[in-house]
């Protein structure tokens, strides 16, 4: 009933986050075609949506605008992505779309992605030239084999044929971003003295954020070697700081926390292993028989700080709601603990009464377990660098190493709600 009334608030919440909910827009400008620039909020969509329309809204409007190529010259999210018309002919069709501006130079170098495929054009002289590395089919020795045309290489020989250095290494560049930029650059940086080429991939800094939570968690103390488990649900209290790396990554998210939260268990275990333990006068003695079914009686509360590092993939849906799903590891450190393990042994009198004794083991509680935590969740855009999010996550954890005693076996999984509100620093 207490989870029922849980998941009940917890869809209560959603509805008023997605009430408050909004698009995700990000400061930037736009350049007309008379060379004005209108500074506004720009909406970041996926490298297609971005190539065919700029979703603007002006500073003094709250009213979204599609743009088209045929409509301005530039447009520019700050600090995330610069774009510029231009007209292309891919596939045997000529039309204006949005490159994306990967370098400024004496020769300039553009991204687009189409149809699936990742294209690169290189404007030298006012010319354009494409770079494609589609795949292609061949039937050496009549099995049918499908690689890649290699064909941009072809074309950077001949574009960059002026400089040695460059015609050499042309055909060694692979076809990614970063290493037809960094061969770009290079051959600017020999052949011209006059000015600096532009990055404008580097024209990027890391976003940040925090991100206040609180939820509740639900965790339950399980034994290796025992069927049985304990239970407790208790608060959680923390803050998480999600790192956006850079404009080329801007759906990979770094992301750690501190949190803090507690475990309070009081439970029978039946046990297939019994410690060495001692009488409530002190004196030591061993188990006889370590392989039988002992009950145990756990009682174990402690404070604990949560420190994950995780990786968060955020699904590109540009939408008021934005899925997302992250995978990592967690960092339990253990504080104000308090913890006992007792076995009740039963024998008979002469009369054949029943004699119960207490025994106390001699446990060591590791005071630091590792594990790892995943899940998913969603945020709720509210402005364009605030937003509010819920996220439930799995924990599993186990203490740092085992020497044997009874606690060392421990198993805790836990289930957490959490909700919170982000916002960029």
């Amino acid at each position: 009933m207490k989870r029922l009334w849980l998941l009940i608030s917890a869809f209560c919440l959603l509805s008023v986050f997605i009430s408050n909910a909004q698009k995700d827009f990000y400061p930037g400008y736009i350049i007309t075609l008379e060379n004005d620039t209108v500074y506004g909020t720009i909406n970041l969509g996926t490298s297609i949506q971005n190539s065919q329309k700029c979703i603007f809204r002006n500073t003094n409007s709250k009213k979204s605008q599609e743009i088209y190529p045929s409509d301005i010259s530039v447009y520019v999210i700050a600090n995330q992505k610069h774009f510029i018309s231009k007209e292309i002919t891919l596939n045997e069709v000529t039309q204006k779309v949005f490159l994306e501006y990967l370098v400024d130079g004496i020769v300039d170098l553009y991204f687009i992605k189409a149809d699936g495929n990742n294209y690169y054009y290189v404007e030298k002289e006012g010319k354009m030239y494409l770079l494609s590395n589609d795949e292609v089919e061949s039937y050496p020795n009549g099995r049918l084999e499908i690689k890649p045309s290699q064909k941009y290489k072809g074309v950077l020989s001949f574009l960059f044929q002026d400089d040695p250095t460059s015609l050499k290494k042309s055909t060694l560049v692979p076809y990614s971003n970063k290493s037809l930029i960094r061969f770009t650059k290079d051959y600017h940086n020999r052949v011209c003295t006059d000015y600096a080429c532009i990055d404008y991939t580097k024209n990027t800094k890391p976003n940040i954020y925090i991100e206040p939570i609180v939820g509740i968690n639900l965790s339950r103390l399980m034994f290796r070697t025992s069927k049985d488990y304990g239970d407790d649900a208790s608060p959680v209290l923390g803050f998480n700081m999600r790192i956006i790396p850079s404009n080329s990554f801007h759906l990979i998210n770094f992301n750690t926390s501190l949190s803090y939260s507690c475990l309070n268990i009081n439970h029978t275990y039946i046990n297939s292993i019994r410690e060495s333990f001692y009488f409530t006068s002190g004196d030591i003695i061993r188990s006889i028989a370590p392989r039988y079914d002992y009950p145990a009686n756990v009682k174990t509360k402690y404070s604990y700080i949560n420190l994950p590092f995780l990786i968060d993939y955020q699904f590109p849906l540009k939408k008021i709601i934005q899925p997302f799903v992250f995978l990592g590891i967690n960092n339990v450190f253990i504080i104000k603990s308090s913890y006992s393990v007792s076995y009740t042994s039963i024998t008979h009198d002469m009369y054949y009464h029943p004699i119960y004794t207490e025994y106390y083991a001699t446990p060591e509680f590791k005071k630091y377990h590792i594990g790892f935590l995943g899940g998913i969740g969603l945020r709720f855009f509210t402005g364009n660098s605030n937003y509010l999010f819920i996220k439930g996550q799995y924990e599993y954890r186990v203490p740092s190493s085992k020497r044997g005693y009874f606690l060392d076996y421990q198993r805790v999984n836990s289930l957490q709600v959490l909700f919170g509100y982000g916002f960029k620093i």
